[in-house]
């Protein structure tokens, strides 16, 4: 929806059309971006630094500056507080990623235990009871064995909710997945 444009060069000088029309010099701020080259006036410039400019329509994209920035977007009926949520939503995604990784880091340094934790007794009673000792997906009365419905392996937890009974040719055959 919104494209980060690559910014082919900036530079800044003196407007001198702008100085003629308001009696004093001007500064102004130049960009090319996607072959066009935008001048914009200084005090735009700084303004664009917290809310997005819109810069024009060019071949079917709207451009727009911010923080120094120039997007395009193929909607043009996008407004600046639109296009200000869309990338305020983009840096929050990027600062999530950024968070989630970071966890997965520091996860992956805690120690992990040897095993995997017994399953304790009154669960697996409540669960024998609850199946009425028979495996769950044929009915089997024989080689039953207790099977986390979400594998442990994925983060399934040993609790009555995820666990099942089922008999050892259909728990082979489930693996460690999600049915």
């Amino acid at each position: 929806m919104l494209r980060k444009e690559r910014v082919e060069s900036v530079d800044q000088g003196i407007n001198f059309m702008d100085s003629i029309r308001q009696g004093r010099i001007a500064h102004r701020w130049g960009w090319s971006a996607g072959g066009v080259r935008w001048i914009v006036r200084e005090d735009l410039c700084e303004r664009a630094e917290s809310h997005p400019l819109r810069l024009g329509t060019v071949r079917g994209r709207t451009y727009w500056l911010y923080d120094n920035t120039v997007y395009s977007t193929e909607e043009s009926w996008l407004t600046a507080s639109d296009v200000l949520a869309l990338l305020l939503e983009r840096e929050n995604r990027a600062r999530a990623k950024v968070t989630r990784a970071v966890a997965l880091m520091d996860a992956a340094d805690e120690p992990r235990p040897a095993g995997r934790e017994r399953i304790p007794s009154e669960v697996k009673r409540l669960v024998w009871e609850r199946d009425e000792g028979v495996c769950a997906e044929c009915g089997s009365e024989s080689a039953l064995e207790y099977d986390h419905i979400i594998p442990y392996s994925l983060g399934g937890s040993s609790t009555i909710r995820n666990l099942q009974l089922l008999c050892a040719p259909c728990n082979q055959s489930k693996g460690a997945t999600i049915r």
